[in-house]
């Protein structure tokens, strides 16, 4: 029986007293033949003191009503709910030396006295043993299980909930409570953030589940687990919490429009109305075994091997700012500091002393055997090798290396703080800190929340901050996420006898007559910005040759069009996938790589790369130009199989040592697809800048004069092809291509500018 009053809150307990001895009776228990040694007592009692109730008091027999009395005595709100459990409970055991444990459950009136929008039930129960049932430790002799519920909506369009429930069970000592600073009760006021450390997060946790809602549900439960462990032991050092259970349920969907949705929602949930039928999307379990293991493959730190991870925030606004940032991570690892990944860069404008020039910031993330002092010092000595000079505080500065995080530790001293002061409050530091390592959590108390989480919750600035990705000396860069940056106009020049639409037509002995072709790409309305030169055919069945022939094929070209002034602001690529040729011809003054493998067809194309420090385009691709016909299967759809590809060749750039800010994707319109297939990657290449892992890198597109576009139109002749491609550049750029890579300069220049006039604004 529950008492309910208007305006107060209700406290339940339920305090099971389980003898020693045989209990195999326990079922007739309010029978005649139940145990006399056995008890059970409901006791509800109203808040604030002075108000209890008691219901289902089976024998009040003189030692019985002393429960009852106890509970009134304990359950006060002058102190934390588990407080009250651990109190009432050791009086119990004390009074009744038969029980070997007592439960007392706590079930408050969630939604006439809360204002936790969407929260439908919290459930804690207590358990503390006797001595003679102390668990593993003599310490060990009592046990939490919470359990929370939300109801969530799961998408606009279907209109399903997502119930989140979830479950987290502590062992603990009996004065565990007193360690933890802020959990006792003020006088006189009750709520529920202190029924339990977790709890107090609610918000925090809802809005992660419903921010992770997806067809990954096991990895977001998985993280969120993993996120309240991370909670407990930084608030305590006893590491009490054993187990945290999330599970997702889907719940039938609601009916009427959307513009009510939320409100019928809410309404529902406090009239406590939502039906049963549901199904689960996904149950995590994690125990404290599993999750330590976890956190030591996540931080990947070595500590008895001597092996830190640090973070590190990198700054220029002087001089060549690209260069000098690479030229500080050069001297990191040439200074025993192993970088292992690079952020993309951000150019920001200043802050604090507002009259000087932009800053391009980034992160790195670097593994070390120095202290924080010791790096620090390291770290200092690069910056004065490479001229840094402080005239006025947070003025300009050639370099700037701060150590943002160092393993999970904090610092603090008159020279070094760690984490790093304000860096949560600063976009310029958390987006590049994002690129690394989005669903980490800092090192600070009292948060569940993750860097992406904060990022997002920060004020949204006026400016735009967009990744950028240098192209050569005399371009600026490719500004990705900039919504009013120009399209880049890619001309393709094949060197070759053989390939699809224009194999012979250019001269690979004599590059004179091609140049004298190619100054009208400079001098057009529309400018050509970057010539993609290729002497190898990569059409499909093309029929590999020896790397001496295909550098006797570009070699020339590129010399010639780097000693000629014209071409001095068009940034020149190699398209290759051998990394010798690709080697040679950026000595020769390339600035972009094109490999159309990735890096898959030569073991050597990455680490080339990497040691070169150019610009590369990793493009996705399957088996070889001879046999990538076949291989047109992308069970979980060609956005899903291409973006996850994608992210595999990036992480493998990585692992080489290509910095993020030098990568540009391409998703390989025509190889290893289907005609269905290239349209979709077209019709939705939106969805594929936005794949996780890939956001804030430049794409390219070329679909020009490709087969599919000849069965869909009809035309024959590649090379009268240019309505179908101006189609495809049309929608590449609307999708968010940011490089175009074309035959038909003149055309697809004009297709190119209208649609940059209607979609770059």
């Amino acid at each position: 029986m529950s008492v309910q009053r208007k305006g107060k809150s209700e406290w339940h307990y339920w305090c099971l007293i389980v003898p020693r001895g045989d209990l195999t009776r326990l079922n007739s228990r309010f029978g005649p033949l139940a145990n006399p040694n056995f008890y059970r007592i409901d006791v509800s009692v109203l808040s604030p003191p002075g108000l209890y109730y008691v219901s289902d008091l089976r024998e009040r027999t003189p030692e019985l009503l002393n429960v009852e009395s106890l509970v009134r005595a304990h359950a006060t709100p002058i102190c934390s709910v588990n407080d009250i459990s651990e109190s009432l409970a050791s009086d119990i055991l004390a009074k009744f030396p038969a029980a070997t444990a007592i439960m007392i459950r706590f079930q408050p009136n969630i939604r006439k006295n809360f204002q936790i929008e969407n929260l439908v039930g919290a459930d804690l129960s207590f358990t503390k043993f006797s001595t003679c049932m102390k668990r593993a430790t003599s310490e060990q002799n009592s046990e939490y299980r919470f359990k929370t519920e939300w109801h969530l909506p799961n998408s606009l369009q279907s209109g399903r909930l997502i119930s989140l429930v979830l479950t987290t069970e502590e062992r603990s000592i009996s004065t565990f409570y007193d360690q933890i600073p802020g959990l006792e009760f003020p006088s006189c006021c009750s709520s529920l953030k202190y029924v339990h450390p977790t709890f107090g997060l609610h918000e925090e946790i809802a809005r992660f589940a419903e921010h992770h809602q997806s067809d990954r549900a096991e990895g977001a439960g998985l993280l969120l687990a993993q996120c309240l462990f991370h909670l407990a032991d930084k608030q305590t050092p006893c590491k009490r919490l054993q187990l945290v259970q999330v599970l997702m349920r889907e719940v039938v969907p609601l009916t009427g429009a959307y513009r009510t949705r939320r409100e019928q929602m809410v309404e529902r949930i406090f009239e406590n109305e939502f039906p049963n039928k549901s199904y689960t999307a996904c149950n995590v379990q994690l125990d404290r075994r599993q999750y330590e293991q976890s956190q030591s493959s996540l931080l990947s730190s070595n500590i008895r091997s001597g092996r830190h991870r640090a973070y590190l925030a990198l700054g220029s606004n002087l001089g060549n700012r690209v260069e000098m940032i690479e030229s500080a991570v050069l001297e990191m690892s040439n200074r025993g500091l192993t970088v292992l990944r690079t952020s993309a860069l951000y150019e920001t404008k200043p802050m604090y002393l507002e009259n000087q020039e932009s800053f391009i910031n980034g992160a790195c993330e670097i593994e070390t055997s120095l202290s924080p002092m010791d790096l620090l010092d390291r770290l200092k000595l690069i910056e004065n090798e490479l001229g840094r000079v402080k005239i006025v505080e947070n003025g300009p500065r050639t370099i700037d290396l701060d150590i943002l995080l160092y393993d999970e530790e904090r610092v603090e001293n008159s020279v070094l703080s760690i984490p790093h002061k304000r860096m949560l409050e600063r976009e310029f530091v958390l987006r590049p800190l994002c690129d690394l390592i989005p669903e980490f959590i800092p090192p600070t108390p009292d948060s569940i929340a993750t860097y992406q989480d904060i990022l997002e919750q920060l004020p949204k600035s006026t400016d735009t901050i967009s990744a950028l990705t240098p192209l050569s000396d005399y371009l600026p860069p490719v500004r990705s996420q900039s919504p009013t940056r120009p399209t880049h106009l890619m001309a393709i020049l094949n060197l070759t006898p053989d390939s699809f639409s224009d194999g012979g037509l250019h001269s690979t002995v004599d590059p004179m007559p091609q140049l004298n072709a190619l100054r009208s790409y400079t001098t057009q309305k529309h400018p050509v910005t970057i010539l993609d030169i290729g002497g190898q055919s990569t059409r499909p069945h093309a029929a590999p040759i020896s790397p001496e022939e295909e550098l006797s094929r570009v070699l020339p070209t590129i010399k010639a069009l780097r000693s000629d002034p014209s071409f001095q602001k068009m940034a020149i690529s190699i398209d290759t996938y051998r990394a010798f040729v690709a080697a040679e011809a950026v000595k020769a003054g390339a600035d972009i790589i094109n490999d159309v493998s990735a890096g898959q067809l030569d073991p050597e194309m990455l680490p080339t790369i990497a040691r070169l420090g150019c610009t590369c385009v990793l493009m996705h691709m399957r088996g070889t130009p001879e046999t990538m016909s076949t291989l047109t299967s992308y069970p979980d759809g060609v956005i899903n199989g291409v973006g996850n590809e994608l992210l595999e060749r990036v992480r493998d750039a990585e692992k080489a040592g290509i910095r993020r800010w030098r990568m540009i994707l391409d998703p390989g319109v025509g190889f290893a697809k289907t005609q269905a297939q290239n349209l979709e990657l077209l019709r939705k290449f939106s969805e594929l800048r936005d794949f996780e892992g890939l956001r804030g890198f430049p794409w390219v597109v070329g679909a020009s004069r490709k087969g599919f576009i000849g069965k869909i139109t009809g035309v024959q002749d590649a090379k009268e092809r240019k309505w179908g491609t101006a189609t495809t550049v049309a929608a590449a750029i609307q999708g968010g291509a940011d490089i175009v890579r074309v035959h038909d300069v003149r055309e697809m220049g004009e297709v190119m500018a209208m649609a940059d006039a209607i979609w770059r604004v």
